[in-house]
This record gives structure tokens, sequence and C-alpha cells, in this order.
């Protein structure tokens, strides 16, 4: 399993894992607040390097993957479910880096690309996408999710 890890603005680390057929976002640096949440705004220079290395990795996973646009649900990156934490976790992408919500507040996994889902999130990446009011929607829907099933949220 390969790794490496991006510092943000702020000092957070993005760590990026890839396997045969996943690719992993992870942080050890825990939000303050206690919450399940990060938001990792990179300069310029940051931001083209981690794009560059998504895209390495998701080829080292899947040899020969194309980004394509979102075609279905199992496609679409916005949220993912995690078998093993039995969380949902949650993707936006920003003007200058990337909005997450982890699956489970006792673990480091972020988020877990498969296949598809990886496919369309190169597609926006590499295409500038960015979802201007996602941030704030990701951290509702997934509070409000949370809080149905009985889990803790922001705190």
């Amino acid at each position: 399993m390969q790794t490496k890890s991006f510092k943000d603005n702020k000092g957070l680390i993005l760590t990026i894992k890839n396997r045969k057929s996943a690719v992993i976002f992870e942080s050890n640096n825990a939000p303050t607040n206690g919450s399940f949440d990060y938001l990792f705004e990179f300069d310029d220079i940051t931001f083209n390097e981690l794009k560059t290395y998504i895209q390495t990795t998701a080829n080292e996973a899947w040899p020969n993957i194309a980004a394509k646009q979102c075609d279905s649900f199992g496609a679409d990156y916005f949220e993912y479910y995690d078998r093993y934490l039995d969380g949902n976790g949650y993707l936006a992408i920003t003007e200058s880096g990337l909005r997450l919500s982890k699956p489970f507040a006792k673990s480091n996994k972020l988020y877990q690309f498969n296949k598809k889902k990886m496919q369309s999130f190169l597609y926006d990446l590499l295409k500038g996408e960015c979802h201007e009011e996602a941030p704030d929607e990701v951290l509702r829907y997934a509070n409000a999710l949370r809080m149905k099933r009985g889990k803790r949220g922001v705190e």
C-alpha cells in the first residue's frame, strides 16, 4: 500500500492511500470541535499536486481508469457507505480543496473510493467542478442522517 500526505493551509494533513481496487483518504488530525467534518484548503501548487497524485493512485488501483461524468447513484461520490465502520462518509470539491465528513468518529478513514465513484470524482476534479453550496450542505445532510440513526453529530 502506497501512502502520501498533503498539508493544507491550516496544518491539517490529508493522507492518501491506495491498494488494488481502492483509494482511501485519511487524516490523523481530529477536528478541534469533536465533529466528523473536515475542510481541507490548499494553496494552488499543493492542490495541483494533490490532483495529480489522486490521478496517479487511481491509475495504480485500476489500470487505465478513465474520468467519466456521473451517470448513476452508484457513481455519485457525494456519499459512500462504509460496511466495516457501519456509517456514511461524504465528499465535496471546493474551490481550493475538499470537504469531507467521515463515517465514524473514532476512525482516521475519511473516504474510500470504488472505481465508479473515483471515475466521477476525477471527472469533476480535473474539470474544475466545485460545489460552492456543498460544504455547508454536506454538514447539514451528514449530521441529519447521524441524528436520525442515533449517532452523535457535531458537538
